[in-house]
């Protein structure tokens, strides 16, 4: 049974602020999951729509009684491709898990896009699906753990997100402020 969770948020912030802190997310302390992220390809397409794929390293959604099962049961891998269109402002990531596929499935879409009604805001739209294939018998409750983690993950990214707009918001005050004693 495939498990999903959807969520909604909106950001007090506008489009580009929020892109940047989200591809600028991680590594971060608050969210030690995710140990690295690498860009395999970046290009930008004749349209003017930034196209990327990254791969993500991190810790293993296989909980530790049942890591004999996995070759590597410390790391998983994920791979993500990611448009960002400036014109429409919509960036819209996808993800899935690739080191575990025969055992577990997870697959998530986020989409940000400037908010319809607030300008300078931009609306979050977050869904997650997660499969467990194996083992037999065990699969609903390692599903319902997966989506436990989620939950508990998701309101963590959502923060950080937030804490690096703060900061780069106050930035940008420091520099034009800096620029207009000048």
């Amino acid at each position: 049974m495939v498990v999903t969770e959807t969520h909604t948020q909106t950001f007090p912030h506008p489009f580009c602020l929020v892109t940047l802190a989200v591809l600028s997310k991680y590594p971060h302390p608050s969210l030690p999951q995710v140990h690295a992220v690498d860009v395999i390809h970046r290009h930008i397409s004749p349209s003017g729509t930034l196209l990327s794929r990254r791969l993500f390293t991190g810790a293993t959604p296989v909980p530790p009684a049942l890591r004999w099962m996995v070759r590597d049961g410390e790391h998983a891998y994920a791979v993500e491709d990611s448009e960002v269109d400036p014109a429409r402002r919509v960036m819209t990531q996808r993800m899935r898990s690739v080191t575990l596929a025969g055992l577990v499935e997870i697959r998530e879409t986020c989409t940000y896009a400037e908010h319809p009604v607030e300008k300078g805001w931009t609306t979050f739209r977050q869904e997650w699906e997660c499969e467990w294939k194996k083992p037999k018998g065990m699969t609903g409750t390692l599903e319902r753990l997966s989506a436990e983690r989620f939950l508990r993950t998701r309101d963590k990214g959502s923060a950080v997100v937030a804490e690096i707009c703060e900061k780069l918001r106050n930035r940008e005050e420091c520099a034009t402020s800096r620029a207009s004693v000048k």
